[in-house]
């Protein structure tokens, strides 16, 4: 269902993939770990992957779905990862070190 109060991702975010490992472009080394971690206080660990790794402007969330993950908790991520993507103020003040908060 479309969450109103938080954009959809661009398609150009998400990498097509058939199998249990996804993954969401998220570009910029400190963006991708900011997100990581806030979406690892909301209970989900979606690891990034970071320029060398990957090619700049390409860096990713890791995200593993496993058959014990009910739809709900996907559906939870999904809208967390689509906030967080879209929350400028927030990943602008905390990637220059204006966050209060302990990531």
């Amino acid at each position: 269902e479309n969450d109103k109060s938080s954009p959809p991702l661009p398609q150009e975010r998400l990498i097509r993939s058939q199998s249990p490992i996804q993954a969401v472009i998220i570009p910029g080394n400190q963006r991708v770990v900011l997100i990581s971690k806030l979406l690892h206080t909301q209970g989900f660990d979606a690891r990034p992957i970071r320029k060398p790794t990957v090619e700049e402007g390409k860096e990713r969330l890791r995200i593993c779905i496993h058959s014990h993950n009910t739809l709900l908790q996907v559906q939870g991520l999904v809208h967390c990862i689509r906030k967080h993507s879209s929350d400028n103020d927030l990943l602008s003040g905390a990637i220059r070190g204006n966050s209060t908060s302990k990531l």
